[in-house]
């Protein structure tokens, strides 16, 4: 099969190659209608969800703070503002109890409905935040139904995560395997950028959907300094960049050397 070239906009430099692992949107909405005496349960469900999904947050917030990356910390407290906003958690009880939709869906369609009012006042830094509080519905979506954290994973096997968008708590918590990220959408003014940028991931964004059916576990490679992912690149494409890896690599080590002499 011949090579498949995406094109998008860079967020973050580098160069790196690895297998294709895709992280969902978002769980599959349930359209199933609680009857009305489980509805106090779920309610109660979906609160706890969010305030488990704060405190996730607080805890890599602080973690970051004490490594210094304080600008990261910020972006994370943010969004772990979202989760206790009495006016958010309120929506998603009102859902449940009145509705009956499930405590996952029902998180999900009400951060959705914030998001969607982002996204609609046309400011870069709000359309970042959007971002954000898709990540935080799934975090919560992920918690109220039970799921293990997407981290777990991990495959020791190097790889691409190739999603629609990402939040920064997203990129914080990706496992050691990941070598690259490309999206579908996102910017480069994005927290997750900005993220990516501080841990030295190379990042592609607004690749267009055609980059969501690459199949998992394909071989592809994130140029964040040509704007690119390949897809099934050749043999000697993949010895090529290799090469220029292993030439950065060294170049790094050299530079760190000579500033610890």
């Amino acid at each position: 099969m011949t090579e498949r070239v995406l094109a998008g906009v860079p967020a973050s430099p580098g160069t790196a190659f690895g297998g294709v692992r895709r992280l969902d949107a978002a769980g599959a909405i349930d359209d199933s209608v609680l009857e009305d005496a489980d509805r106090p349960a779920a309610a109660a469900v979906a609160r706890d969800a969010l305030a488990r999904s704060a405190r996730e947050l607080e805890e890599l917030s602080t973690k970051l703070r004490n490594d210094g990356r304080t600008e990261e910390a910020d972006i994370l407290d943010a969004g772990m503002m979202m989760a206790e906003d009495p006016v958010l958690v309120e929506a998603v009880e009102r859902a449940v109890l009145t509705r009956g939709l499930t405590p996952a869906t029902a998180i999900q369609v009400e951060v959705e409905v914030v998001a969607v009012q982002l996204d609609l006042l046309g400011d870069p830094e709000l359309a970042a935040r959007a971002a954000d509080v898709r990540s935080l519905a799934r975090r919560a979506a992920r918690i109220a139904s039970g799921e293990a954290r997407a981290a777990e994973r991990n495959t020791g096997v190097e790889a691409i995560l190739v999603a629609s968008d990402l939040g920064p708590a997203d990129v914080i918590e990706l496992d050691a395997d990941v070598r690259g990220i490309a999206l579908a959408e996102g910017g480069v003014t994005g927290h997750a950028a900005i993220v990516a940028r501080g841990l030295g991931l190379p990042m592609v964004v607004g690749l267009g959907r055609d980059l969501l059916a690459l199949p998992e576990r394909e071989v592809c490679i994130v140029d964040g300094d040509r704007s690119t992912v390949i897809a099934r690149p050749t043999e000697e494409r993949l010895e090529r960049v290799r090469a220029a890896m292993a030439a950065e690599a060294a170049l790094r080590a050299r530079a760190m050397a000579t500033g610890g002499s």
